[in-house]
């Protein structure tokens, strides 16, 4: 039996992670802002306990139920969109690119407003966890633009550390899959997820970057999917993670 469940009952952020509200982390936030209600009462405790099927839950307006079937989606998110379920100052989110009829679902991590890239989106609050989670560890692959042509060297420093203002970050890998004159893509792969990592490394070293696009998370690929595109993800993707 899972830790949160029992005779007494479900945690309140694992029961809003299973409706497909928002992963854990998430849910446990909209609990801390007031916007979380169960049997008419505000509630801002995480631990609190509900009952599945009893417990009448409502989020931000919204009745919140316990899904039996779980969406699991991959989608080509473009630049200049925000990876989030909604946005008060009214700018594109990534829900903006999925039909208005479909079951809720939310973002899994991040992926910077201005990078591009494969996306995963769940109702499944667990699955969600397991993949965004640091001890998971998962690969991440990325193609990135950056400014003239790194050297050797410098190569060799990014794969070795930079000193950012929080903490050592280095890539588990880097290499040029091109060069111009002016620019260069590089090909680079971290099992971390700081944010503006690779940015700030970049800058650091003297080549800002241009563009970044997520080309695979784990053996999950973007694949022919344009900018905007999503697609339901395959058996075999979903259990990369399980």
């Amino acid at each position: 039996m899972n830790s949160s469940e029992g005779p007494d009952g479900l945690r309140l952020d694992s029961f809003l992670a299973r409706a497909g509200v928002a992963s854990r982390r998430g849910a446990q936030e909209l609990i801390r802002e007031g916007r979380v209600s169960v049997d008419g009462t505000t509630v801002t405790g995480a631990g609190h306990r509900v009952f599945p099927g009893k417990s009448d839950v409502w989020v931000d307006g919204r009745e919140a139920r316990v899904l039996t079937e779980y969406l699991y989606l991959k989608m080509h998110k473009p630049r200049n969109c925000l990876t989030t379920v909604d946005d008060p100052h009214g700018r594109a989110t990534v829900m903006d690119l999925l039909p208005s009829d479909m079951p809720r679902v939310f973002p899994v991590g991040r992926l910077d407003f201005d990078s591009s890239g494969l996306l995963l989106l769940t109702n499944d609050g667990r699955w969600a966890q397991q993949v965004a989670h640091p001890k998971s560890a998962v690969r991440r692959v990325y193609r990135v633009q950056v400014e003239g042509c790194p050297e050797a060297g410098i190569l060799r420093q990014l794969r070795e550390g930079i000193r950012l203002a929080d903490g050592l970050a280095a890539f588990d890998a880097v290499e040029i899959l091109s060069s111009a004159k002016r620019d260069s893509w590089l090909r680079v792969v971290l099992t971390e997820g700081r944010h503006r990592e690779i940015r700030r490394m970049m800058v650091t070293v003297g080549h800002p970057v241009l563009a970044v696009e997520r080309i695979s998370l784990g053996k999950v690929m973007l694949g022919a999917l344009k900018p905007g595109e999503w697609t339901p993800m395959k058996r075999d993707e979903i259990e990369e993670f399980l």
